[in-house]
């Protein structure tokens, strides 16, 4: 008990210094201790609207399901995390759920979509909350680990698997083609320009999704067929920022080829071996696994007598 009281001071004093710091940078440069400059933008009267809410989380073209999609089974992930450790989920769930309420409102103007993030890769604001949904599905992960029996959680672990494979499809898509070049293959070869609400368009409908538009470029090689020259001094003059004409938005690729790439690849697959490796060397599940086993082993030897 008193442990944790002098964790929780500590921590109040911490956040306590950070926050006046914040406050006193926030006076100094806008005369307000609250105000980060952002003015009628980052006040109250901005969070008016509701489509954020729902579209942060299912829509196609920036539903956090679509982009991160393990995020299905979170609701579970928390029943586990509440059971392992009621702290941390208290504190996740208020983070995750504080962002989300915050960003989903956003609503400068009548049928605005400034909760999207504007142009980008998936719900860009929310990119701060997914390390702490990361940590929840950690519970998760941990209570199979645990599962002796098999046939219960067989359903649990393949969706796991679908899952994370299909997200891992997801942002490899964003890696490989730069997303302003999916919007670009929107507009131009799908003739989303002559429609005045394309974003919207992009955002809710599943065929103009930007994961379709990406699949769509690259499998098609549409980056190898822009010259971003020609549009340096029009209003599309964004298209220089991307790698086009290589066919990857991959620097290295493109400055150096193949093998340069899968050499550093190849490097930082075997880091990350030797990193797992290591952090495995203090992992207590398998002696834990094997205590369980054998206690349930012992049970059964009971029942059995019996």
């Amino acid at each position: 008990m008193k442990n944790n009281r002098k964790s929780l001071y500590s921590f109040l004093i911490v956040q306590g210094v950070i926050l006046f710091f914040v406050g006193a940078v926030n006076y100094w440069r806008f005369g307000s201790l609250t105000e980060f400059g952002y003015g009628y933008y980052g006040s109250l009267t901005t969070h008016t609207g509701w489509e954020g809410l729902i579209g942060l989380l299912v829509s196609p073209g920036f539903g956090l399901i679509f982009y991160f999609p393990i995020t299905i089974l979170l609701p579970l992930a928390l029943k586990h995390m509440y059971r392992q450790n009621k702290g941390l989920f208290f504190l996740s769930t208020y983070i995750i759920f504080v962002n989300w309420f915050w960003v989903g409102t956003l609503s400068y103007e009548e049928g605005s979509r400034d909760w999207s993030g504007g142009l980008a890769w998936g719900p860009r604001y929310l990119i701060p909350v997914l390390p702490f949904i990361t940590i929840v599905f950690g519970s998760l992960l941990l209570h199979l680990k645990k599962t002796l029996f098999l046939k219960k959680t067989l359903f649990l672990k393949l969706s796991i698997i679908i899952l994370c494979i299909a997200g891992f499809y997801v942002n490899l898509l964003g890696i490989l083609v730069w997303y302003m070049y999916g919007y670009t293959y929107g507009w131009r070869i799908e003739g989303l320009w002559k429609s005045v609400n394309n974003l919207d368009i992009m955002t809710w409908n599943p065929y103009y999704s930007p994961i379709v538009l990406h699949t769509k470029a690259l499998i098609s090689d549409y980056v190898s067929h822009i010259q971003p020259e020609q549009y340096r001094y029009t209003s599309w003059y964004w298209t220089t920022y991307g790698l086009a004409p290589c066919s990857y938005d991959i620097y290295v690729f493109c400055k150096l080829g193949i093998m340069p790439t899968l050499l550093l690849y190849s490097v930082i697959a075997i880091l990350a071996m030797l990193i797992i490796k290591e952090i495995s060397k203090f992992n207590p599940l398998p002696s834990i696994i094997a205590q369980l086993k054998n206690n349930y082993g012992r049970s059964n030897k009971i029942t059995q007598k019996k």
